[in-house]
């Protein structure tokens, strides 16, 4: 009954390590809205070849998610612009409503 203020993180591996600028955690108030819309945005660097999703918005702001409560069903993802370095993929994004019951 207490909302998250902070993200609980593993170490990694050694080879993929936690970048805690880049984790975040966002509390949504389940009983103001029918639907759950999960998005998830991907993003490419052609850099290091290597992708990343998110579902929220980094604590940083660079890499945004659309993930909201609502009584409408999303139909379309919003995703922000990247950083630059690593840059959306379109056509990997996507976004999942959740009825609630």
């Amino acid at each position: 009954n207490t909302p998250d203020t902070a993200p609980t993180c593993g170490n990694g591996d050694g080879n993929y390590n936690p970048v805690p600028i880049l984790n975040g955690v966002k509390a949504l108030a389940l009983s103001t809205g029918r639907y759950l819309n999960i998005h998830q945005c991907m993003y490419y660097s052609p850099t290091t070849t290597n992708h990343f999703s998110t579902i929220i918005t980094s604590r940083d702001g660079r890499f945004a998610a659309g993930t909201n409560i609502s009584n409408t069903p999303d139909t379309a993802p919003t995703c922000g612009n990247g950083d630059g370095n690593y840059n959306p993929v379109p056509i990997l994004n996507g976004v999942k409503p959740l009825v609630r019951p």
